[in-house]
């Protein structure tokens, strides 16, 4: 574990001392997060374009998210590092974010054909 190891090294070079166990008061455990109802509909109306199902589910599965499908959309289920997805907006702006990123490599010739930025 991260901490542990920061412990010890302060520890270590005189930093501190430990004079007790670690205690974890956040207010939200792991298994206090649900999974977000993430639409469709509502990606697609926010960003003004469809993006493929597969597409969604291999941004937000490589941005370590857990995805599976639902009736209109996807649940979502963040990992408990990622604080800041809480609503089905922040998941959103996560698929912006990585469409943006993949668009800027990418340039469109004079003939109107798109290839890969140098």
């Amino acid at each position: 574990m991260a901490l542990q190891r920061a412990l010890a090294l302060m520890q270590q070079i005189g930093a501190g001392r430990l004079i007790g166990p670690i205690i974890d008061r956040y207010p939200i455990t792991a298994s206090d997060r649900r999974p977000s109802i993430f639409g469709a509909e509502r990606l697609a109306r926010l960003l003004g374009l469809q993006v493929p199902d597969s597409e969604v589910t291999r941004i937000l599965g490589r941005l370590g998210l857990t995805v599976a499908g639902a009736a209109d959309g996807w649940d979502v289920k963040a990992p408990t590092f990622r604080v800041d997805l809480l609503r089905e907006v922040d998941l959103i702006e996560e698929v912006r974010t990585a469409l943006q990123v993949r668009q800027a490599g990418t340039i469109v010739s004079e003939d109107g054909r798109r290839r890969a930025g140098a």
